[in-house]
């Protein structure tokens, strides 16, 4: 589908409402996608499909008043955390594939988005209202592994505008190490914006997360338990989501005793894997 008409949320046999949504996530992966083609063939037409891309989301998804952007364009004018987050990542790549500084302007809008309206004075909101008033229904449940995930996101966002983000850093780590982690040590799906226990379940998405910011830490601080850290969200990961897996895939999600309740292998999971993986990788080579 082309650029300026909006990459929908799924394609099937059926096509039906749900799967013809155009939502702001959707577009954010395929920026960061068109960003690393452009960084592999190093085509204009990348360039334009990149441009395309954001002018969508600036023409259909973006909203004048409040600021921000919608979650989808089925008119619900629902605003949430995650999609902002993934497309920060996405502008923060465009800028280093393409050197354009326009790029690092627009993930600037997202990260005042960050410290003005998703932080809470001790974590990170998730849903929202049109106004970033929190949503009634959903907006005190929490996800400990967007905690760690925004963790490494700003690390990287201090190495390219020097800005500093420590503070931020600090209260993401405290409220997700205190509440988000089950007694075995594995990141927690949901909790509560107190702190006490929405989803004790563990998808594996969570503890790549979890790595990866165990690796940013490191680099802002490489302490023996910073190393120490690495190694064991390595092992959790190994021994509880690869090892009892079928060869080449991976296990979901488990409850709490860190029992298989969902042995599918969901293929949005691998590109945290991949990144996860790809920053441990980094460190050896660098080491």
């Amino acid at each position: 589908m082309e650029a300026q008409r909006g990459y929908r949320f799924a394609l099937s046999s059926q096509n039906d409402e749900h799967n013809e949504q155009i939502n702001l996530y959707e577009q954010a992966f395929a920026l960061l996608g068109f960003a690393w083609h452009y960084r592999l063939i190093g085509t204009k037409e990348s360039l334009k499909k990149m441009e395309a891309i954001y002018q969508y989301i600036e023409s259909h998804l973006a909203d004048d008043e409040f600021g921000g952007f919608y979650l989808t364009n089925d008119g619900s004018n629902k605003k949430g955390q995650n999609p902002h987050m993934h497309l920060f990542e996405a502008l923060m790549v465009s800028y280093e594939h393409t050197d354009n500084e326009i790029w690092l302007k627009r993930a600037e809008r997202i990260y005042e988005l960050f410290s003005t309206k998703f932080m809470q004075h001790n974590h990170l909101a998730e849903f929202f209202n049109q106004d970033f008033s929190l949503n009634e229904k959903t907006g005190k449940q929490i996800d400990p592994g967007h905690h760690y995930e925004w963790i490494w996101l700003l690390n990287h966002y201090q190495k390219l505008t020097g800005s500093n983000v420590e503070n931020y850093i600090q209260v993401l780590y405290r409220f997700a190490q205190k509440f988000g982690h089950n007694e075995n040590g594995l990141v927690r799906d949901e909790v509560f914006a107190d702190g006490k226990p929405c989803r004790s379940t563990s998808r594996l998405w969570c503890q790549t997360e979890y790595l990866k910011a165990c690796v940013a830490l490191w680099e802002r601080n490489p302490t023996t338990e910073r190393q120490f850290a690495i190694s064991h969200a390595v092992e959790q990961i190994f021994n509880y989501y690869i090892n009892p897996a079928k060869p080449g895939l991976w296990v979901d999600q488990l409850d709490e005793y860190g029992v298989v309740i969902n042995e599918h292998a969901p293929a949005s999971t691998f590109y945290h894997l991949f990144l996860a993986f790809s920053e441990v990788l980094k460190l050896e080579s660098e080491g």
